[in-house]
């Protein structure tokens, strides 16, 4: 009866371990995944100085379409 109860304390310490130890490891693998994510989301400045440059050339295309439609009204 001792010896059974000896078995099932250690096995079940040992099985508390490796759960223990698991939950440990996936708790790690999730704060990993969210820091990953995280720093997707930020933009770097690189990509904000590129953005801006984009919008720049949209804003001189339809500034230069503004100009072209106004000679085009004011030759009618």
């Amino acid at each position: 009866m001792k010896f059974t109860l000896l078995v099932l304390t250690f096995l079940c310490t040992f099985v508390f371990m490796i759960v223990n130890v698991q939950g440990r490891t996936l708790a790690g693998r999730i704060n990993q995944i969210e820091k990953s994510v995280q720093s997707r989301m930020e933009p770097s400045d690189m990509e904000v100085e590129l953005a801006m440059q984009d919008a720049e050339r949209t804003l001189r295309a339809l500034e230069k379409r503004i100009i072209l439609l106004g000679r085009l009204f004011s030759q009618q």
